[in-house]
Parts: C-alpha cells; sequence; structure tokens
C-alpha cells in the first residue's frame, strides 16, 4: 500500500510539473503527422537494372506481356555515367567474383515503368543494358537492384546478383531461387487467383504508415522516456529530495518504483495516443502493452542508472544523449536497410523494435513476443538492482 500511496504522491506531483506532458505533447504531434501526412501505401519507386539475354523479337514480347492489371510503359532513354570501380558480386553458385572496371564510359539504357497489379501505381523502373558488366556497373555504383535474365526452350528464368550490401532478408529471399526461378509460374499463380496476388506472399504486414509506429514508440516511450525519468531524478536530487529519504521511513527501493510508475503511466498514454488513431481494433492491445512496459522498463532502468551520476539535468545530457545515439543504431538499420552490420544485433533497441513490430501484426507470433518480454523484463531486474544499490550509495 506504501508504493501505491507514493505513486499517487508521485503523480500528483508530476502532473504539476513540465516533464510530464513533453512525452504526451510529442506523442500527439507523431499521430497527427502520421494521419495527416504519412501514406498508407509507399510512393516508393523501385529501380532495377537488367540485362536480358535473349533476342530482339522476344525482348519486346516480354514487355508487352501484362499480369492482370500490371503492364510495362516505356519512357525516354537514360543516359548512366560510369566510373572505375572495383566490385564483388556473388553468382548463381554462391561463389563470389571480384570485377575491376578502370574505364569511364556512358550507358544508354532502355527504360520502362511497371505499375502494380493491384493499384496500377507506378512501383518500379526498369532500365535494360546490353551486357552484364554494365548491369553490373551500373546496379553497383546506383545501388539498384541487378538482374540477369534468359530464355530456354519456352520458359524464362532470372538471376538477382547480390553485392553484399542488401538485407539479410532480401538476400535469403534471392539466395532461394537462385539461377532457377521460373517466372511462367509466378504468371500463373497471378493469373489464377482472384486478386492478382501472389499466394506465396506473406499478407500479414504492415503498411506504410503502420510501420512508422514500432520505430516512433521506441524513440518516444523508450529514449525519451529514458530522459523523462533522469529529469525526475535530477530534479529531486536539486531540491534535495533524495537526501530527506536519510531521515523518512520510505525506503530507497519503494522511491525508485514510484518514479518508474509514474514513468511507465505517461509511456501507456503517449503509446495510446500514438498506437490507437493508427490500428484502431486490428491489434491485440494486450501484447502491444505488454511489449511497450517490457521495452519502457529497460529505458527507465538506464535513465535510472544515468541519474545516479548526476546532480542536475544538464550534466546528464551528455551522458544521456551518448547513450541514446548507441540506442537507436538499430533504428537507423530501419531507416536505411543497406546499414546492417551483424554487431547493430548486440545492441537491445534491435530486438525492442523486432518484438514491437511482431506485437503489430493481426496474427502476431506470440511465443517469440513473450520470450522477447522475459528477456527484458530480467534485463529491467538486474538493471534495478544495480540502480538500487547506487541510490543507496549516493545517500550514504
Amino acid at each position: 500500500m506504501k508504493i501505491i500511496s507514493n505513486y499517487l504522491k508521485e503523480m500528483k506531483i508530476a502532473t504539476s510539473g513540465f516533464y510530464f506532458y513533453i512525452e504526451l505533447v510529442v506523442a500527439l504531434i507523431i499521430m497527427l503527422t502520421l494521419v495527416l501526412v504519412v501514406p498508407i501505401e509507399s510512393n516508393h519507386v523501385v529501380k532495377e537494372v537488367i540485362f536480358m539475354n535473349v533476342d530482339a523479337v522476344k525482348f519486346e514480347e516480354l514487355m508487352d506481356q501484362k499480369v492482370g492489371k500490371a503492364y510495362n510503359e516505356r519512357v525516354e532513354d537514360y543516359t548512366f555515367k560510369l566510373k572505375p570501380a572495383t566490385l564483388t558480386y556473388t553468382d548463381e553458385n554462391g561463389q563470389e567474383i571480384v570485377k575491376v572496371f578502370t574505364d569511364k564510359k556512358q550507358i544508354v539504357a532502355k527504360c520502362y515503368e511497371t505499375y502494380d497489379s493491384l493499384t496500377g501505381k507506378h512501383n518500379k523502373t526498369k532500365y535494360f543494358v546490353d551486357n552484364f558488366d554494365d548491369m553490373l556497373r551500373i546496379a553497383y555504383q546506383k545501388k539498384y537492384i541487378a538482374t540477369e535474365a534468359w530464355y530456354e526452350g519456352d520458359l524464362d528464368y532470372y538471376n538477382n546478383i547480390l553485392f553484399g550490401y542488401e538485407t539479410n532478408k532480401y538476400q535469403n529471399v534471392v539466395k532461394l531461387g537462385h539461377g532457377t526461378l521460373d517466372t511462367k509460374i509466378i504468371y500463373q499463380e497471378m493469373q489464377n487467383n482472384s486478386n492478382n496476388q501472389i499466394t506465396l506472399v506473406n499478407k500479414d504486414t504492415l503498411n506504410n504508415r503502420e510501420a512508422y509506429v514500432p520505430l516512433l514508440l521506441v524513440l518516444v516511450n523508450g529514449l525519451l522516456g529514458m530522459l523523462v525519468i533522469t529529469s525526475y531524478i535530477s530534479v529531486d536530487r536539486k531540491e534535495k529530495t533524495l537526501e530527506a529519504l536519510k531521515v523518512t521511513p520510505l525506503k530507497v527501493n519503494s522511491y525508485l518504483i514510484s518514479k518508474i510508475l509514474v514513468s511507465l503511466t505517461t509511456i501507456i498514454i503517449s503509446s495510446l495516443i500514438i498506437v490507437f488513431p493508427i490500428f484502431l481494433f486490428k491489434v491485440n492491445y494486450i501484447l502491444v502493452l505488454l511489449t511497450i512496459l517490457s521495452m519502457s522498463l529497460v529505458t527507465a532502468m538506464l535513465g535510472l542508472i544515468v541519474g545516479s551520476y548526476f546532480k542536475d539535468v544538464k550534466d546528464s545530457f551528455g551522458a544521456y544523449m551518448i547513450l541514446a545515439l548507441s540506442l537507436v543504431l538499430p533504428v537507423l538499420n530501419q531507416l536505411v536497410p543497406s546499414f546492417n552490420p551483424n554487431w547493430i544485433k548486440l545492441i537491445p533497441t534491435y530486438y525492442m523494435l523486432e518484438s514491437m513490430k511482431e506485437a503489430l501484426l493481426v496474427n502476431p507470433d506470440f511465443i517469440f513476443i513473450v520470450m522477447s518480454d522475459l528477456v527484458m523484463l530480467l534485463v529491467s531486474i538486474v538493471l534495478f538492482a544495480f540502480a538500487n544499490k547506487r541510490y543507496k550509495k549516493v545517500l550514504v
């Protein structure tokens, strides 16, 4: 009961101050931005450079081919200026090949725009070149998708070339069908499907607007929440509240728990401000809130630990920024998929993001979410024990 009483007192103090409302205002701004500015469907256009090893007649036949509502439209040729380069790519046998190009040259590529089979929107631009090396150089220089296509008998095939900067998911998909994927199977599947969709595609994904929510929840409720709880502690230290614990029956751990509960209350409200207008009743809110709370507990503990070393919020800001910038790197990985070093998986926010993305799906992986939440809870307990020890030492 003492913890509840302390929590209510802390909530009263927090709601009369400035820091309590920072997170709520930021959450409201984010929600309005997502709803009013960010489109549900992405306007991103994929760029692909293709070496099609077929004769001119077959080429025109393939370009005129329609699949459902999807079609290719010829547009103006595009000129690429190629620079000298040394590149490494993986061939259809999984072998790494190194190629060195020392010359500068200009390449004129035939250009086609492809329109989506469902929406009719322009979703891909294709550049066709006359030889394999030109395809490699353009794709490597521009970071485009590189595809080699050919025709055998009455079947057409293709290879996607890997350079090593692609995401792991994309590399795995390419490796599954390296050198053997028959596009006729895909065409037939799409023609037979009443919705013109390939049934092998996982339909349980987040749309363009929804995909921003996990990133923003980690940033706002994790990193900003960490700053807020650090600020609470710094204010209490400045006002000598912590020193007063020496002469009161209130235990240090009860004081810290009440601060954490205030922070988590703000996090729950701000999370619902962001999530509900975007997802409405599509998600399991119990799973979502459990994931948010377990994630936020870890960052709250880090905030407590940072706050234990500094007497003023200004003094702690430098340490907070270093910690926050380190934790934000997995978010950068989500925004720039080519930035995907293996060591990024050592950062806790990487798993927070993956768990948060899974929790927001219509059919989430329950076991993965629960296991992730349990791990984050265990980490929080360890960090709380350290923070409690730190504050007892500070008060001595």
